[in-house]
């Protein structure tokens, strides 16, 4: 079932993101590898149209794994994961990463609920 931008809004981040850029696409716990980690998870929203998919695994400035081509991720794999949330919410169009909405429109949304 979709989530509303406003819905993942109330699901707060763990971690301290502080792009004005990106849309909280929610959490996503990750046990991979023996390895169980939490991620908050973003798009990054650029006006050239190339975005980025973004974990958080902490607040540090470098505690994040990106890929601006998150399809080509593993299926488990968070950045995959918030190339198909954002997907899911029609941020994107799939297999594009092309934006659906103009990038003023998007961020308008996303600052509507902080």
């Amino acid at each position: 079932m979709l989530k509303s931008i406003k819905e993942l809004k109330l699901e707060e981040p763990q971690f301290e993101h502080d792009c004005e850029s990106c849309i909280f696409l929610g959490r996503y716990d990750w046990n991979k590898f023996a390895k169980n980690k939490s991620y908050d998870l973003y798009i990054h929203l650029n006006k050239d149209g190339l975005n980025s998919f973004i974990a958080r695994e902490g607040s540090n400035g470098p505690d994040y794994i990106s890929s601006p081509y998150g399809w080509r991720s593993p299926t488990d794999y968070p950045t995959r994961i918030a190339y198909d949330r954002a997907v899911e919410q029609k941020l994107i169009k799939s297999e594009s990463g092309v934006q659906t909405l103009n990038y003023g429109e998007k961020i308008a949304e996303q600052n509507r609920f902080k």
